[in-house]
């Protein structure tokens, strides 16, 4: 059974700690799905397709992590992928 994780987020906008934290998820996991969250009320400062191109260059050298769009309720779209794991993040100054 493939182990999935999922790293939902907005992505806006795509920082360099994104590579970083797909590669050390890609250690845990065989498989990590960028999610990035469809929120059309929310006021970006990138448009959803120039974030989805950042974030796949950004993870272009990854076979085992991947991108992809969603909206609704983040349970919904982790059980659509057949994953039981969300990957968060945690900023330094948060410990």
């Amino acid at each position: 059974m493939s182990r999935i994780a999922v790293y939902p987020g907005s992505f806006d906008p795509v920082t360099r700690g994104i590579s970083t934290s797909s590669s050390g998820a890609c250690q845990l996991f065989d498989h990590v799905i960028r999610g990035r969250l469809r929120h059309l009320a929310k006021q970006a400062t990138f448009s959803i397709s120039e974030r989805m191109e950042m974030l796949e260059e950004c993870l272009r050298d990854n076979p085992r992590a991947d991108v992809d769009t969603f909206s609704g309720l983040l349970v919904d779209y982790v059980r659509s992928k057949n994953s039981r794991v969300l990957v968060a993040e945690c900023a330094p100054w948060a410990t």
